[in-house]
């Protein structure tokens, strides 16, 4: 039994010296190879300054935008500038701000008026950023306004 948990411990190190994984952030900028040591001192690096997160949302540090970000840029855009506006007519359940906001979403008119509706079923609080607005709104309305709105 300690001969088979050797020998897994050994493959485990072994394949993770052999770091094939792609990645970005300051880390792969100091460490670069794919070696055990490369590896390790990656994910410490990384994981001190939290860049990667800050990359992947941003674009930066040799990182690509993660897909949410790409896909509903224009949405945060909205969100972020108006989240205190767009709060208030989403909890009424209409108003401008929010016909808009379900533009960035590409609804079309039976889209919007059902994302105006469904609005109010959103969590809210007043600090709340217009990344969590977003991310709620995908995860709340976009299964129910699928095929009403081209980005769900």
């Amino acid at each position: 039994m300690k001969i088979l948990a050797l020998v897994l411990g050994l493959l485990s190190v072994s394949a993770w010296a052999g770091d094939s994984s792609t990645g970005c952030g300051l880390g792969w900028q100091v460490a670069p190879k794919t070696t055990l040591v490369s590896a390790t001192t990656r994910t410490i690096t990384n994981a001190t300054f939290s860049n990667q997160i800050f990359g992947t949302t941003s674009g930066t540090s040799g990182c690509a935008k993660h897909s949410i970000v790409k896909r509903f840029e224009e949405s945060l855009h909205f969100a972020n500038f108006n989240s205190d506006r767009l709060k208030i007519e989403m909890a009424q359940g209409q108003g401008e701000y929010v016909t808009a906001y379900a533009a960035t979403f590409g609804c079309d008119s039976v889209g919007s008026t059902m994302f105006s509706q469904k609005a109010r079923n959103l969590p809210m609080n007043s600090q709340m950023t217009g990344e969590d607005m977003v991310v709620n709104t995908v995860q709340v309305l976009g299964p129910e306004l699928k095929g009403h709105c081209a980005l769900f």
